[in-house]
């Protein structure tokens, strides 16, 4: 395979002609299909349309769009051109559009539809660099200025390759390894993003090595729902092209996301575990409604999945191991869980033709590989598709590495873990005080270092912050807190910056008491806070459906603020918090939430969470100061 994204590309869509490269709905809902041929068609006369708008060698495009075929056309025609695209998400606001623009210095914008572009032209005035701009939906007919439909650069481009596209390949073939493939802007937590710079060498690395890794295989069918201005989605992109393989385009709604896995039957699908846990709260709030037989049998046969899985975990080894244990409480462990598969094989069987197979069918039924990345499965929603025999290979990664660093194979799926390193990449854990001291021991916590061909080149134009997690010799500190198996495997457990000190001094992670509160069917989200404090809280945002049903068994009336001041509310979800966060599941005495506040509007994308779905603890802090400061008056 050769060394940049485009050859790659070229490369594959030779051997694949006429092989579907892309699916994407029509008019009629039905899903139509473009060949590889005709992709690489559709990529080369583009990339010659915007050689006619003026794109150079070096320059910044911006790319400001959802998943759709036109984004991939435009990013593998900006590459092939030598060209550097600048990604993002139409629901980028007016400021984040002018800030990444102007900070990357983008003389041309492609953007997705006429909002956008009146987004855009609102501020047009602070982008003086910014000489071009194309729309991508087909039903933009121009009428502006240097505004210009996709469709019209396509069609000229198409006409200059019939009888210039050695054009097209000479850019292409002078694009070099190291060359800047791309700048992601973080979505940033706290501050101004930060334009993180990735080669086609970074890129590559991790295309070339996790089709055999995870175990995908040429010509599969995959389901694209994410975004691909990030790098997750983006790079698993690239693989499917790699491989010769076909990818269908639907939406993350779980309403469409069904209907389209039933259509399409896809054996592959990458995602967040949003998504899993949208799933597994759809199938469990459905069992909750099914009549009391129906709902019995449910229980019944997914307690018996729970053994019959923990024990298969056993016998396979694929248990997480922080520490070596005697050689004879292995064997009695072994010899336990075997006779609890042979005593439970018949029932389980009968459960997975009952329950668990029916459950499987909803993705098509043909689902093989899921995997999810961007954050971390929440405990309950992992286990729960290991019980109906569903592989979800979480992996780990950063913007920062392109992005995969590690991740589970699938023929060893390592529950509460993101799997083992990829191929030629190193993972230390270091101490959080002294990070230059020699890697801590297996099951030791500490700063998660990365080192590898994926690390990216650096911050564009912001050195300073390049310095603070990137070492002369390539080791990258991510930020993250977590833990090595003694079989390789790594456990992340939470983040850096966002553990708590208590005024007794003990450091906590949030994540795992978040995801532990988000295992209640009454509790949607919520987030942990204490800094400096004596003791932790957490401001809890109801599951509203669930809340509505425990208001009417209460006996409670009201909305809005008043039921959630109500005494009998507020004591249901003490209860349901204590229950929860106690010694019976591990948690220790200060680990334990003692003050709460029912939160009447969820965390939003875009507000209070990033575009991949993580907290904005420091937003999220300032705009409800007063309810945590109440908390703890």
């Amino acid at each position: 395979m050769t060394d940049t994204l485009i050859y790659m590309f070229l490369e594959i869509a030779k051997k694949n002609g006429r092989s579907a490269a892309l699916m994407a709905r029509g008019d009629a809902e039905e899903f139509s299909s473009l060949t590889y041929r005709q992709f690489q068609e559709d990529v080369e006369s583009f990339g010659l349309g915007l050689m006619s708008l003026g794109v150079k060698p070096g320059d910044r495009v911006g790319l400001i769009s959802e998943n759709r075929v036109e984004w991939l056309a435009s990013d593998l025609a900006i590459l092939g051109i030598g060209a550097t695209d600048v990604p993002r998400g139409s629901d980028s606001t007016v400021q984040e559009m002018e800030y990444i623009l102007t900070h990357s210095e983008c003389k041309t914008v492609l953007v997705e539809n006429p909002a956008v572009l009146k987004k855009l032209q609102s501020i047009k005035d602070r982008l003086p660099l910014i000489k071009s701009t194309v729309v991508m939906d087909e039903m933009y007919r121009g009428g502006i200025d240097d505004v210009f439909p996709f469709d019209n650069i396509l069609t000229k481009g198409r006409k200059d390759r019939r009888h210039h596209l050695s054009r097209f390949h000479d850019r292409a073939s002078a694009v070099k390894p190291n060359d800047l493939a791309t700048i992601i802007y973080t979505s940033g937590t706290t501050g101004r993003p930060k334009g993180v710079m990735l080669s086609h060498e970074n890129i590559m690395s991790n295309v070339r090595v996790i089709p055999d890794f995870v175990g995908i295989r040429p010509g599969m069918v995959f389901l694209s729902i994410l975004p691909p201005w990030h790098v997750f989605e983006r790079t698993v992109e690239y693989v499917i092209l790699s491989t010769g393989s076909t990818m269908a385009y639907s939406k993350p709604q779980r309403q469409i996301l069904l209907k389209d896995m039933a259509l399409i039957r896809p054996q592959c699908m990458a995602s967040v575990p949003r998504i899993w846990e949208g799933i597994y709260r759809g199938v469990m709030n459905n069992a909750r409604q099914a009549p009391p037989t129906k709902r019995r049998m449910f229980s019944f046969f997914l307690g018996i999945g729970a053994a019959y899985a923990r024990a298969l975990r056993i016998v396979e080894g694929r248990n997480p191991e922080f520490r070596e244990i005697p050689a004879w409480l292995k064997a009695a462990r072994l010899a336990k869980a075997r006779g609890t598969l042979a005593t439970l094989k018949p029932l389980h069987k009968l459960a997975d033709k009952k329950v668990f197979s029916l459950i499987r069918q909803k993705t098509g039924g043909r689902l093989e590989l899921a995997v999810s990345g961007g954050g971390a499965l929440p405990p309950q929603v992992d286990e729960f598709f290991d019980i109906i025999g569903l592989k979800v290979l979480e992996g780990y990664g950063l913007t920062e590495t392109s992005p995969v660093v590690s991740a589970r194979v699938s023929d060893k799926v390592v529950l509460r873990t993101v799997g083992s390193a990829l191929p030629m990449t190193q993972v230390e854990i270091r101490d959080l005080d002294d990070p230059e001291k020699n890697p801590l021991l297996p099951g030791e916590k500490g700063l998660v270092f990365v080192k590898g061909p994926q690390v990216m080149n650096g911050y564009y134009k912001d050195p300073d912050a390049t310095e603070l997690v990137l070492s002369e010799d390539g080791w990258l500190n991510t930020g993250d807190i977590g833990r090595m198996t003694i079989h390789g495997e790594l456990q992340l457990v939470g983040r850096a910056k966002d553990t708590i000190v208590l005024m007794g001094g003990e450091n906590i992670e949030p994540a795992p008491i978040e995801f532990k509160l988000e295992e209640s069917r009454c509790i949607s989200q919520s987030m942990v806070v204490g800094q400096d404090q004596k003791a932790l809280g957490a401001l809890i945002i109801p599951d509203f459906e669930c809340l509505a049903e425990t208001a009417k068994e209460l006996r409670v009336s009201g909305e809005g603020k008043a039921l959630l001041n109500n005494e009998k509310i507020i004591s249901f979800y003490g209860e349901e918090i204590r229950r929860l966060i106690s010694a019976a599941n591990g948690f220790k005495s200060y680990e334990r939430i003692t003050k709460f506040r029912l939160v009447a509007k969820e965390f939003l994308v875009g507000e209070e969470l990033t575009h991949t779905l993580k907290k904005r603890r420091a937003v999220i802090s300032e705009k409800y100061a007063k309810l945590i400061d109440d908390m703890y008056g």
